[in-house]
């Protein structure tokens, strides 16, 4: 809240506040819903409120469109890893799906119907592409970083490093939120190959068991042949 971003935002029409605040709360009400499904609820109230939330949002601004399919994702393969035996309310999953999508259906629907083009926002007289392309000098790129993705992404570090703080603290930040990112992610690859690594270790030592029980009977029989056949040293003559 104490961000100079989002006090400046406040005060003017933008919608980048509005955003951030359907943006928080989902992902408030999706924690809460992974919580209750680890603990062997449901969690469809908490899952009806995060698709409230990321309609609004889409709503708001076209980022709520990726943040839908995102959660909705994210939503899907938690209700698919739950174990044997917990509750899976499917009906709940439908239900956020449908309202989660209802907002860009209807955008999608509008356009179609006052402008005669679905996708009016995006290639229309003035969608961003067509303003971009009216605002730049013949010959020249529309912006820094045009089809150059490092420069893009030079560009885009630097925003965030000025938004956070103007002096050089602001490197810091960006290098704890890294090594955050970096521990977070590094925490759940190792959470999601635990297991694997456990089954395959258990694989293994079965399958040894079940050869070593398969060649038991052939390994005493080579033995007892080998004792069999090999000469009894005692009646092999001296050498001279």
């Amino acid at each position: 809240m104490a961000n100079p971003n989002l006090i400046y935002l406040q005060t003017t029409a933008m919608t980048e506040p509005v955003y951030l605040a359907f943006f928080i709360w989902a992902v408030v009400y999706f924690s809460e819903f992974v919580l209750a499904s680890r603990s062997g609820q449901t969690g469809s109230a908490e899952l009806l409120k995060c698709g409230l939330c990321l309609a609004a949002a889409c709503l708001t601004r076209y980022d709520g469109w990726f943040l839908a399919a995102i959660t909705g994702a994210t939503a899907l393969a938690v209700f698919l890893r739950s174990k044997p035996g917990k509750p899976a309310n499917w009906r709940g999953l439908t239900k956020f799906a449908l309202i989660a999508a209802a907002a860009p259906v209807l955008w999608i629907t509008y356009n179609a119907v006052v402008y005669r083009n679905p996708l009016e926002f995006a290639n229309g007289p003035y969608s961003a592409k067509a303003i971009e392309r009216r605002t730049s000098a013949p010959g020249s790129a529309p912006h820094p970083g045009t089809r150059n993705l490092p420069e893009a992404a030079t560009y885009f570090l630097k925003a965030g490093e000025l938004t956070m703080l103007e002096s050089n603290w602001h490197r810091l930040w960006v290098m704890g939120y890294v090594a955050a990112g970096l521990l977070a992610a590094a925490v759940q690859v190792e959470r999601i190959l635990s297991p694997v690594r456990r089954n395959v270790r258990l694989f293994k030592a079965k399958l040894f068991a079940l050869i070593e029980e398969h060649l038991a009977p052939h390994k005493a029989a080579v033995v007892a042949l080998t004792s069999t056949e090999s000469p009894n040293h005692a009646d092999v003559p001296a050498a001279a």
